[in-house]
């Protein structure tokens, strides 16, 4: 299986990837949240073979959820139904990628992609 993770940020979305064979997550960078995300997100579940796209969703902030729902519903319409989408708990994966870049507090775009990449570990575990 072919898992897609996303870190999706209001500016940017950390990208990751990872087969369950091999089961090591694998950084792809980031994407820049713009009106072609959506484009760029298909293609790449087209070119991996994805079958799963893993996405951090966070507790508690309503304003935050509704935009990650929102997000993720449009991606639905964009790739074929046999893509399965799955959250999972997002909650201090931003605070262990700082700690793995050594950003020191501060936002780096490293970041967004060892986030996501920190879900799929979460996943694993």
């Amino acid at each position: 299986m072919n898992i897609l993770s996303l870190d999706r940020g209001s500016k940017r979305i950390g990208i990751a990837w990872m087969d369950t064979v091999n089961n090591t997550p694998l950084p792809l960078g980031y994407l820049i949240n713009k009106n072609t995300v959506y484009s760029d997100l298909s293609s790449l579940i087209m070119q991996y073979h994805i079958d799963m796209v893993l996405y951090g969703y966070p507790t508690g902030n309503r304003n935050v959820i509704a935009k990650i729902d929102n997000f993720i519903n449009n991606m639905k319409y964009c790739v074929s139904d046999t893509v399965v989408f799955q959250s999972i708990d997002e909650h201090y994966s931003s605070t262990q990628a700082s700690d793995v870049t050594g950003d020191l507090g501060r936002k780096h775009i490293s970041q967004d992609t060892v986030s996501a990449m920190i879900l799929l570990e979460r996943r694993k575990n």
